[in-house]
């Protein structure tokens, strides 16, 4: 065994266990710092909301900004969830035949657009914009 590892394979350095913040074995707060604090809690504090305009608005169909082309990361992203979807018992929106790997149903289901999905595209100043995906052209399907 080298000085790296201990005996039940946990690195150690250089002789001393690595250990995460605070996993000792000493209280973090005894009962006076938990009173102290407890004298200061029950004061009110005043807030101001602060309107920020434009900020987080959905900008309307007839004036998006972005291309109506699925990404190659939204489609992994799509799939992904999907599959999970799928491996959890959700129901396939396509015939499926015999088929039972989840990965290959959510690519079914995609290349026919059949999944029920909305993509939120967040935009720089805040707003963002919903595509369906059965709007969107999908990579590997209706583009190579």
């Amino acid at each position: 065994m080298d000085t790296f590892s201990n005996s039940i394979g946990l690195p150690t350095g250089y002789g001393f266990p690595w250990f995460l913040i605070g996993s000792s074995t000493k209280p973090l707060m005894d009962k006076e710092d938990v009173d102290s604090v407890n004298e200061y809690s029950t004061e009110e504090i005043n807030m101001e909301v602060l309107e920020i305009s434009g900020a987080g608005m959905k900008i309307k169909a007839s004036e998006r900004k972005t291309l109506p082309r699925m990404t190659k990361y939204e489609k992994a992203h799509v799939i992904g969830v999907r599959a999970t979807q799928l491996s959890a018992g959700a129901p396939p929106f396509v015939d499926i035949g015999n088929e039972t790997n989840p990965l290959n149903i959510a690519n079914m289901e995609l290349s026919e657009k059949k999944i029920p999905f909305i993509i939120r595209r967040k935009l720089p100043d805040s707003s963002f914009e919903d595509w369906a995906v059965d709007e969107l052209m999908i990579p590997g399907v209706d583009f190579q």
